[in-house]
């Protein structure tokens, strides 16, 4: 490791000194430096801002809706939330006012 590297290392070791942590431990703040966890609300924002583009299939949305939705810390309430993301965010308005007002469950397990 190279002096920049252990320069970083020992901010994010402080108070412990590099020298005293065992390599899991190394990695593990390395991983955790450079790989940040992005804030819950972030990642909802990023969440309940998708729609579906023009060209994109319904099946795609809903694959990336569902991706999206994997840091979003939704819990039991995830099937909802994306049921509801999914029909606000539909491109097509026609399928998007028939679809979740006509009595019909909307099951996109």
């Amino acid at each position: 490791m190279g002096p920049k590297g252990y320069g970083l290392l020992k901010s994010l070791s402080t108070p412990t000194k590099p020298s005293t942590l065992t390599f899991p431990d190394i990695c593990k703040r390395l991983h955790d430096y450079y790989n940040p966890k992005l804030p819950v609300l972030l990642e909802r924002f990023r969440f309940y801002n998708q729609i579906q583009c023009p060209s994109e299939k319904i099946a795609e949305y809903l694959a990336e809706l569902r991706r999206l939705s994997s840091t979003c810390n939704f819990g039991g309430f995830l099937n909802e939330a994306l049921r509801d993301n999914f029909v606000c965010g539909l491109f097509d308005t026609a399928i998007q006012k028939k679809t979740p007002f006509r009595g019909r469950f909307i099951d996109i397990r």
